[in-house]
């Protein structure tokens, strides 16, 4: 158990690592709502599901919370078998590929661990770092500063990078938009039918 776990819930004895697929462009929205913030309803099933496991565990007596955000959660992902480390830096599996959103919760129930994941997934293969419109990849590194992603929610990004957003991030209203996908679409792993879900 991680330091930072131990220090918010020292009561923590084991993590519970979930995904969630992501099957359509539906679930890659963000969507600012009123009060500034943004929201990606593709994570709401994984909420529900973190509830669910809360609810089951305490019924049984146990103490049980959601994974504190700063808690490597990828790492754990690994450790628990789910997939590899890709290296566009997201979670990789040899079934769903790079579309899977990660969720967990800790307990203090004893449970017993997985097999990690072991198998590198990747190999030689470097099309997520030449695919990104952006040059933010790095083998196994992503410069946030430079992601599409994380540009998005910047309140005022450059002319340059405005021109990026519109090309790579299509949007449904003012305040919607599909995040930039190019790494995950690009993959050998993306199947042809999740590559048919899109917004064109």
């Amino acid at each position: 158990m991680s330091k930072k776990i131990r220090s918010g819930a020292p009561w923590a004895k084991s993590i519970i690592v979930f995904t969630i697929e992501s099957t359509d462009d539906a679930d890659e929205l963000a969507v600012k709502r009123k009060d500034g913030q943004w929201d990606y309803p593709g994570y709401t099933p994984s909420y529900v599901i973190q509830r669910d496991i809360i609810i089951e565990l305490n019924g049984k007596g146990f103490k049980a919370a959601v994974l504190p955000e700063l808690v490597p959660i990828k790492r754990i992902a690994v450790l628990a078998g789910i997939g590899a480390y890709a290296k566009n830096s997201m979670i990789i599996s040899p079934k769903n590929g790079l579309w899977l959103r990660l969720a967990g919760v800790i307990t203090d129930c004893v449970l017993e661990p997985d097999k990690s994941f072991e198998e590198d997934i990747c190999k030689d293969c470097e099309r997520c770092i030449r695919a990104c419109p952006v040059n933010a990849i790095e083998p196994y590194v992503l410069d946030s500063l430079k992601c599409l992603v994380h540009v998005m929610e910047i309140e005022n990004p450059d002319a340059t990078k405005k021109n990026l957003l519109i090309r790579y991030t299509p949007n449904l209203t003012p305040n919607t938009y599909r995040m930039c996908t190019v790494c995950q679409m690009i993959c050998p792993f993306t199947s042809i039918e999740r590559k048919r879900k899109v917004l064109r």
